[in-house]
């Protein structure tokens, strides 16, 4: 399945995009996500008789019946969590390390204030 299927995603498409790009090759599936955390997924009937058609639509259900059992299974939600936090963990650390080091090359010492010797004897 993972060879013939394509996931893309977009950020800028808009639903209604979204919606006037399924006219052009109707969809074999649908995700909405819906108020209250709510999930419903819709599957065509089977759209031809081909081999092709057949194939193509059988991994669709294949997938749609995947991500049903993901959603329900509240282990892998715990596991996914935890490794989203690491990620945004790490970006955040990164960020800071990058802000720390701006700060840093932005300061400049200057003459003046104790000198070494001095440091030492106070």
């Amino acid at each position: 399945m993972k060879d013939s299927m394509t996931l893309t995603m977009s950020g800028s498409d808009t639903v209604e995009d979204t919606l006037l790009k399924a006219m052009e090759a109707p969809p074999l599936a649908a995700i909405f996500l819906l108020p209250e955390g709510k999930i419903n997924m819709a599957l065509t009937p089977c759209p031809g008789e081909s081999p092709e058609e057949l194939d193509e639509w059988a991994q669709a259900a294949d997938l749609v019946a995947f991500l049903m059992h993901a959603v329900s299974r509240d282990d892998w939600w715990t596991e996914w969590s935890a490794e989203e936090e690491q990620r945004r963990d790490k970006v955040m650390d990164a960020l800071d390390q990058l802000d720390r080091e701006r700060v840093r090359q932005s300061l400049r010492v200057i003459p003046g204030g104790l000198d070494e010797q001095e440091d030492e004897d106070v």
